[in-house]
């Protein structure tokens, strides 16, 4: 995702459990990244990734709805 110079960046739904931390390097290719995470549960779950040189955040609470 580095080459399309996003901000931000969502991922829905995602199945993925546990340490993804080095996924998300993977897919942002940059050192600024910052992420917060949701793990799966049924159908809801989700990734937020977001450049930290543009957007400051921190995740505030984790739940069915988590806010940054």
């Amino acid at each position: 995702m580095g080459d399309r110079k996003a901000d931000i960046i969502c991922l829905q739904e995602t199945k993925l459990q546990g340490d993804i931390t080095e996924l998300v390097r993977q897919i942002w290719g940059d050192r600024w990244v910052k992420m917060a995470c949701l793990e799966a549960s049924g159908t809801r779950g989700g990734i937020m990734m977001w450049d930290s040189r543009i957007w400051k955040g921190e995740v505030l609470e984790t739940g069915t709805y988590s806010h940054l």
